[in-house]
C-alpha cells in the first residue's frame, strides 16, 4: 500500500522527505537498483553540500558540469582515467600546470619544459597549409645493402607538391656522415626543379620516383652497415598524414606507369661565388701551393670555353682544348716523352730557338741543321721537291749544283758554268755562248745584235756553222715560222698532224648506204685545200652484205674553187685487206655548175647493194 504524507514524511522528530518531495537531512543511502534523478533546471540534478559549502552535478551534452572544481582528496594519490580507460581530449582555457609549474601557457607555448622524450613523430603546423614533421624513419642495417628506397606516404597527384625532406647519419662503411637535402615540386607531370644539397661527405644518386601512386626516394649505394634516418620533413601542402607510416627497404623502383622517374642533381652555393652543380665546381678565384687531381682528370673554363686533361689520347698526356664554335678539339698535346703535337699554326713573336738536329712537316724531314750546313728536304721526303713560287731564291754567293758546283755554278760576279743543259723554255741573255770543247771553231754562237745571226722576238733565226771567220748558214726560221735548210734533211720517221696542209692528214667517217649507183659521200670542195692527195678508205661492211677489212688507196687531184661543170673523174684504186668476197668499192670525182654551192664532191658506189648502212672512214694526205 501507500504512506500518504502531504506535509512530508519525518524519521524520528526529522524531516528526511519535505512536502515537496526531497530527500533531506538523510544519513546514508544504499540503492540495489539506479538512482534516477530527473530535473531540467541546471543545478537541481545532484547538489552536494559540506557545511556551508554547497556544489552541483549536473548532466550536460553528454558530459558532467559542475559550478566547482574538481581535486583528488589526497596530494598526488590518484589518477585522472587509467591504463584501459583514456580520456580523449582535454580542454582547457588558460594553462597547464605539473607539480604547480607552469609547462603550457595560455598561448599554448611550451614553458618550463625539462628534458621531452618522444618514441613517435612531432608534427607542427606552419601557417594555414604547411607541416613540419620529425623524426620519420630510421633506416639502419648490420649487412651491406646495396640500394635504399624509402617508400613514404605522400600521394602523387601530378599537380601541386612542395617538399623538403632531410636526411642524416652515419654511412659506416666509408666512414662518411650523411646530411642531404631533398627538394622538389610537381608540376606538369615531373618533379620540377628537383634539388640535393649534401652537408655531409656522403653524396649517393638520389632518384625520386612513384609506386603505388605514392612519391619514393631512392639513394643508391649506402654500403656496409648505415645507420641513418629521416630528420624531418616540410610539407607545403597535405597536412600532417603525409609522414606517417614511412618505410625502407633494399630495392630497385618499380615505377607506376606514366609517372615521373628522375634523377635529383646537387648543387650547393658556398657564398664568395663558390657554387657547385651537375656543372662542376665554380669558383672565383682559387689559391692553393698544389693541386692534386685524378688520373684522367681535367680543369674545364665556363662555358665549355677551353679545358686541360691528362690522359685524353695517351697516358700521361696533357690535351689542351679549345672551343670552335661548335665543339672542343684539342689544340696542342704534351706526350709523357716530351714531344709536343699541335693541331694548328703556331706564330711566334718572338724568336725561335731549336736545340735539336731537325724540323719535320707531315712526318718529312724539312730542316736539318746538326752540322755546318743548313739541309732543306735533307732525305728527299718532299718527293716533289722545294718549290718557292712566284717569289725570289737569292743568294749573294755562289749558286751550286753537284759537290762544289760541279753541274752548276753561279757565282757572285753572275760567272755561269755547268754541264749539259735541257731546256724547254726560253734561254735569254744580251750573248749566249755554249762552249763545246776548247777550240773557238767548235763554239755555237748565239747573238741578239745587229750581225743578224740570231733575233728571237720575231725576227730571224740563223743556225750557222764554221769559224768564227768563215761562219755559213745552215738552217734559217723567219719571223713567218717558214725554215730554209741549205743541206739534205734526213729523220727516223714523220708523223703528220690533222689538217689539210702539206703532209698533214684530214680524216672523214661517213655513215653510207653502198648501191650499184654513185652516191655522195659528203665530202665536197670545202672539206679539202686545193692540192694532189693521196687518198685512202677502210671498210668492213660484211655484216650488210660487203667485204671483210678492206683497205684502198689511190691518188686524186682536188679543187677549192668553184667549179662550173658536170664531168666525172673516177680515181683508180687499189685494195687489201682480210677478204673481198668479190665486193668492190669505186670512187670518182663529180663537178657541179656555178648555181650548186658544194663545187666539187667525192661520190662512192660498190658492185653490190648493201642490206644496210656502214661506216666508211676516209683520209687524204695532201702531198701537192
Amino acid at each position: 500500500g501507500f504512506v500518504k504524507a502531504d506535509s512530508g514524511y519525518q524519521v524520528g522528530t526529522t524531516t528526511v522527505i519535505d512536502s515537496n518531495r526531497n530527500l533531506t537531512n538523510i544519513g546514508t543511502g544504499a540503492f540495489s537498483g539506479k538512482l534516477t534523478i530527473s530535473n531540467a533546471s541546471y543545478a537541481n540534478h545532484l547538489e552536494l553540500v559540506r557545511g556551508s559549502e554547497t556544489q552541483y552535478i549536473t548532466p550536460s551534452g553528454g558530459q558532467l558540469l559542475t559550478d566547482g572544481g574538481l581535486s583528488p582528496a589526497t596530494n598526488n594519490t590518484f589518477d585522472l582515467g587509467r591504463s584501459d580507460k583514456y580520456w580523449q581530449d582535454l580542454w582547457l582555457s588558460n594553462s597547464l600546470k605539473m607539480g604547480g609549474t607552469t609547462v603550457i601557457d595560455g598561448s599554448r607555448n611550451l614553458t618550463n619544459i625539462g628534458t621531452i622524450s618522444n618514441t613517435g613523430k612531432h608534427s607542427s603546423s606552419i601557417g594555414s597549409n604547411a607541416t613540419y614533421s620529425r623524426p620519420l624513419l630510421e633506416i639502419t642495417s648490420s649487412g651491406t645493402p646495396t640500394q635504399i628506397k624509402i617508400t613514404t606516404n605522400i600521394p602523387y597527384t601530378g599537380t601541386t607538391h612542395a617538399h623538403s625532406v632531410t636526411i642524416r647519419g652515419f654511412q659506416y662503411g666509408s666512414a662518411n656522415t650523411v646530411d642531404l637535402q631533398i627538394s622538389w615540386h610537381v608540376y606538369q607531370n615531373s618533379f620540377y626543379n628537383r634539388t640535393a644539397t649534401s652537408s655531409g661527405s656522403w653524396t649517393p644518386t638520389i632518384t625520386l620516383a612513384v609506386e603505388n601512386n605514392k612519391v619514393v626516394i631512392h639513394l643508391a649505394g649506402p654500403g656496409y652497415w648505415p645507420k641513418m634516418y629521416v630528420e624531418s620533413m616540410y610539407n607545403a601542402y597535405g597536412g600532417a598524414s603525409q609522414a606517417e607510416s614511412w618505410s625502407w627497404s633494399d630495392a630497385a623502383i618499380s615505377a607506376d606507369a606514366n609517372t615521373p622517374n628522375q634523377t635529383v642533381l646537387y648543387k650547393s652555393t658556398f657564398g664568395n661565388g663558390i657554387s657547385m652543380s651537375s656543372s662542376g665546381l665554380i669558383a672565383g678565384r682559387v689559391s692553393a701551393t698544389e693541386y692534386d687531381l685524378p688520373s684522367s682528370g681535367k680543369l674545364d673554363w665556363a662555358n665549355g670555353d677551353a679545358r686541360i686533361q691528362e690522359g685524353l689520347v695517351n697516358n700521361y698526356s696533357l690535351s689542351f682544348q679549345t672551343y670552335d664554335g661548335s665543339n672542343l678539339t684539342t689544340a696542342l698535346r704534351l706526350d709523357g716523352n716530351n714531344l709536343a703535337t699541335f693541331a694548328g699554326s703556331i706564330n711566334v713573336a718572338g724568336d725561335g730557338f731549336f736545340n735539336g738536329t731537325k724540323l719535320e712537316g707531315d712526318s718529312k724531314e724539312i730542316i736539318r741543321y746538326n752540322d755546318s750546313w743548313l739541309r732543306l728536304n735533307p732525305a728527299d721526303e718532299f718527293s716533289s721537291g722545294i718549290y718557292c713560287g712566284s717569289g725570289i731564291l737569292r743568294t749573294d754567293g755562289n749558286f751550286q749544283v753537284g759537290s762544289s758546283g760541279a753541274y752548276f755554278n753561279v757565282t757572285s760576279a753572275g760567272v755561269v758554268s755547268s754541264g749539259s743543259i735541257t731546256s724547254t723554255g726560253k734561254v735569254q741573255g744580251n750573248s749566249l755562248k755554249a762552249h763545246v770543247g776548247t777550240d773557238d771553231g767548235s763554239q755555237l754562237n748565239l747573238f741578239a745584235d745587229s750581225s743578224g745571226h740570231c733575233f728571237i722576238a720575231g725576227h730571224t733565226l740563223s743556225f750557222n756553222t764554221g769559224s768564227n771567220s768563215a761562219r755559213t748558214t745552215k738552217l734559217l726560221i723567219n719571223s713567218s715560222g717558214n725554215a730554209t735548210f741549205s743541206g739534205n734533211i734526213s729523220h727516223q720517221g714523220l708523223t703528220p698532224t690533222a689538217g689539210t696542209d702539206i703532209d698533214q692528214i684530214y680524216t672523214a667517217a661517213k655513215t653510207l648506204t653502198i648501191t650499184t649507183s654513185f652516191a655522195d659521200t659528203g665530202i665536197d670542195a670545202g672539206d679539202l685545200a686545193t692540192g694532189t692527195y693521196l687518198v685512202q678508205l677502210q671498210c668492213n661492211d660484211h655484216a650488210v652484205g660487203g667485204a671483210y677489212s678492206m683497205i684502198y688507196s689511190g691518188t686524186m687531184s682536188w679543187a677549192n674553187n668553184n667549179t662550173n661543170d658536170t664531168a666525172v673523174d673516177e680515181i683508180v684504186l687499189h685494195r687489201a685487206g682480210h677478204a673481198s668476197v668479190g665486193k668492190n668499192l669505186f670512187l670518182r670525182v663529180r663537178y657541179t655548175v656555178s648555181a650548186d654551192v658544194n663545187n666539187l664532191k667525192l661520190q662512192i658506189r660498190g658492185n653490190y647493194a648493201a642490206t644496210g648502212s656502214s661506216t666508211y672512214t676516209f683520209k687524204f694526205r695532201r702531198m701537192i
